[in-house]
């Protein structure tokens, strides 16, 4: 008898806040679903080869090692629909990135990375499940943090490629049945990058085709002996860089020296502007940030360049200024 085939396109992706740090919680919710797309799931482990001297070429069978997994996904950066009342549907991930929220009645909701270590998962107050139900089946995991890769292109929409990182449920199997649920997915669509002010430092460059940003999150797995699996979860460890590109075309040496401005090591501010129309706007700012290398090359026969650029605080006290490297507000 042939096995009856799971089709993707009956896949759902969920992620909801777990009540006790590194506890699945279960079952996934109507208001936990999420839209994605190109979903993949990878059980990381190893096993232990004995490698036995007992007079044989031949191999003595291996111990299965720890296990963890990795979920990765991509999404539209996309608005809720009314930014100043409504959380936007990916709420719960974007606090998965150790982002905070601040919502300002009416008018926005304004994602940042936080400055605390405790709050950017070093010992965390919070951290999420996450799940894949597939086609009538799910692959769950707990204790999960994420990174985001935002890439806005020109000819494409907002998007972000994730990465969750989360140990296996500790008191239930991974891979189980699970109805898919009636969906209530928000109803904006995907933006579109262009209508921007996008600037670099201050300045508007002409001929922008691409603007990217990695959050840098240093994910690692939290080992523990006494977890069935070998880990207690994931944590954001302090310490990672938000690292971006812009592409542009390269200016006349009297409009502006960006060689001698990365030579100088000068702070300033990376936006994409405001993308999109009311309630389903995003605009991602860089307050601090300084230039990295700059690769000149040629698009079709126009000089152009890629900015890099990394972010940082100008801050020198303990706690730096939540929002310095990274904020993202949805109007």
């Amino acid at each position: 008898m042939a096995q009856s085939q799971l089709y993707f396109k009956r896949a759902q992706i969920s992620c909801l806040p777990e009540v006790t740090v590194d506890t699945q919680v279960t079952p996934p919710t109507i208001a936990s679903l999420f839209l994605a797309r190109d979903i993949t799931v990878t059980f990381d482990g190893g096993n232990f080869d004995p490698n036995y001297h007992m007079g044989s070429v031949l191999n003595d069978e291996e111990t299965p090692g720890p296990l963890s997994m990795t979920m990765s996904y991509e999404v539209d950066v996309k608005g809720s629909g009314d930014a100043g009342d409504v959380a936007v549907e990916l709420d719960d991930v974007w606090k998965s990135c150790g982002l905070s929220v601040t919502a300002a009645v009416g008018v926005s909701h304004t994602y940042r990375r936080v400055s605390t270590f405790a709050a950017a998962g070093g010992d965390p107050a919070q951290s999420y499940s996450f799940a894949l139900l597939l086609d009538g089946n799910e692959i769950a995991m707990r204790g999960c943090f994420s990174n985001p890769e935002f890439t806005f292109a020109q000819a494409d929409v907002c998007k972000a490629r994730i990465t969750t990182m989360g140990a296996p449920p500790a008191s239930t199997t991974i891979y189980t049945t699970q109805a898919l649920l009636v969906s209530a997915y928000q109803t904006t669509r995907a933006i579109a990058f262009r209508g921007a002010t996008c600037s670099l430092f201050g300045v508007t460059p002409v001929g922008i085709t691409n603007f990217s940003l990695n959050l840098n999150n240093n994910l690692q797995m939290g080992p523990d002996v006494n977890e069935p699996d070998g880990f207690y979860g994931a944590r954001i460890v302090p310490g990672g860089r938000p690292t971006g590109t812009l592409e542009a075309e390269f200016p006349a040496f009297a409009t502006k020296d960006w060689i001698e401005h990365q030579r100088l090591g000068t702070s300033g501010a990376v936006t994409t502007g405001a993308v999109g129309a009311t309630d389903n706007a995003v605009n991602i700012d860089m307050n601090e940030c300084q230039l990295r290398p700059i690769s000149l090359t040629n698009r079709n026969d126009i000089a152009a360049a890629t900015y890099n650029f990394a972010g940082g605080s100008v801050s020198t006290s303990l706690e730096n200024t939540a929002g310095d490297d990274f904020e993202m507000t949805f109007t």
